[in-house]
């Protein structure tokens, strides 16, 4: 995609897209781009655009894991959570070993403190195709938190925290569940950690994205 001349991507693919109407391998890719550079209406369209196509043609398993993927984050990014939902869950029904939507779907839930069993077992399933991804044990930590199953989630994120040192939002997670145990002084100092590592505007934790299509 070019990623230092994202405006020659967008004339390329804008172009390729115009070609073959019908490819949606190129439309998505342009989509993918868009989000890249913070376009959000502009993939939302094209993402929603290529889904009906599809859906119209009897095709929605002809879109890829990745698809299915970029989509829903882009929804959740918008703020539109009703839709990522969908997205996601459509994309696991059709790819049940995705273990990237997994684990986004059940951070997305946990963030919100909603279908927390559900998250759990979509994090497990996650956690079973990656067993030592720092940012899936993060999530199963965040959901057992939410739970008020504090043992768990310490020992979930401890485990996060060494598998991704100087995450300042994992080590703000397991200061929440320090605290929540009636442990200031640990709590205090994974508080600081976590101010020490963050850099400036960070934005919230959530998944690391894939890479692109």
């Amino acid at each position: 995609y070019m990623p230092n001349d994202p405006e020659t991507a967008v004339r390329v693919l804008q172009a390729g897209a115009k070609r073959r109407a019908g490819d949606f391998l190129i439309r998505f890719a342009l989509a993918h781009v868009y989000a890249l550079q913070d376009r959000t209406e502009d993939a939302l369209r094209l993402f929603g655009a290529v889904y009906e196509d599809a859906a119209r043609e009897d095709a929605l398993d002809q879109l890829s894991e990745t698809f299915y993927l970029h989509y829903g984050m882009t929804c959740e990014q918008a703020g539109d959570h009703a839709r990522a939902e969908s997205v996601f869950e459509q994309g696991i029904a059709l790819y049940p070993k995705s273990h990237q939507a997994l684990n986004y779907l059940a951070y997305m839930w946990a963030e919100r403190g909603i279908n927390l069993d559900k998250a759990l077992a979509y994090v497990r399933r996650a956690l079973d195709e990656d067993p030592d991804n720092g940012a899936y044990l993060d999530t199963l930590g965040w959901v057992y938190y939410k739970q008020h199953a504090y043992e768990p989630a310490l020992d979930a994120l401890r485990k996060a925290a060494r598998a991704l040192p100087g995450d300042p939002v994992i080590a703000g997670h397991v200061a929440d569940v320090l605290e929540a145990l009636n442990r200031p002084a640990e709590a205090a100092a994974y508080r600081a950690r976590a101010a020490t590592n963050a850099p400036p505007g960070a934005p919230p934790h959530s998944p690391p994205p894939p890479d692109a299509p």
